[in-house]
């Protein structure tokens, strides 16, 4: 494996139903190891629902749910490892690394790191897409899909953008406002349509891309 590409690959909360997260999982588990080699990064979903709606009435201060959500975070990558066979909980680049090294699939449980990482900032402007830009930023991986429940950046027309720029993002919902903001130039990103692993599995095979690219200044730095 240590010539394959290396992928992080951030599951989106709203794929947590549990026929689309398994059917999801089986893709991905016959993408690792054959053509790249992956760390999947959670998203919060539910748990982090629960966290926001709380924090709205209750006097929760700011960086306090802010980690409560990287917990959340943690709840549904606790989930995933335990659904997929060679699945294994990791924290930093050591742990990571190692599981590779055993032909394992790491999922990153962003806590403590959320705590150290200044990159990160404590707002609720910073979901776990933000989140997992910085992951692979500690990580030393530079590519990065994020799976989610719709098709790409939509275009006006309704139809998916093939391509959007980082350095000039349109008006969308589809990635938290801080996401582009933390791309470098040296990072790819991809928004792939998880309720269609097919996608995912062209991707990688064969390099098509049905979702949207979003293009980084190559001589953009970090936020």
């Amino acid at each position: 494996m240590n010539n394959l590409a290396e992928w992080g690959l951030k599951i989106g909360g709203s794929l947590d139903r549990e026929v689309v997260l398994n059917h999801l999982l089986e893709a991905v588990e016959k993408i690792h190891g054959k053509t790249a080699r992956m760390v999947i990064v959670p998203g919060g979903g539910g748990f982090a629902d629960h966290v926001r709606a709380r924090c709205g009435v209750r006097n929760v201060p700011g960086h306090v749910s802010h980690v409560q959500a990287a917990l959340g975070m943690a709840q549904y990558g606790i989930e995933i490892a335990a659904k997929l066979e060679c699945g294994a909980l990791v924290h930093d680049e050591k742990e990571t690394r190692e599981v590779w090294r055993a032909g394992g699939i790491p999922v990153f449980i962003p806590y403590p790191f959320i705590l150290t990482c200044a990159g990160i900032p404590k707002s609720w402007s910073a979901t776990s897409d933000t989140v997992a830009v910085e992951i692979c930023r500690a990580l030393s991986i530079s590519r990065l899909v994020l799976l989610k429940s719709v098709d790409g950046i939509m275009k006006t027309d309704g139809a998916a953008a093939a391509e959007v720029s980082a350095g000039s993002p349109p008006d969308t919902d589809v990635v938290d406002p801080l996401f582009m903001k933390h791309l470098t130039g040296g990072m790819e990103a991809y928004i792939i349509n998880g309720r269609k692993p097919e996608r995912l599995a062209a991707f990688f095979a064969r390099g098509e891309l049905e979702g949207t690219r979003i293009a980084v200044d190559k001589t953009a730095a970090p936020s």
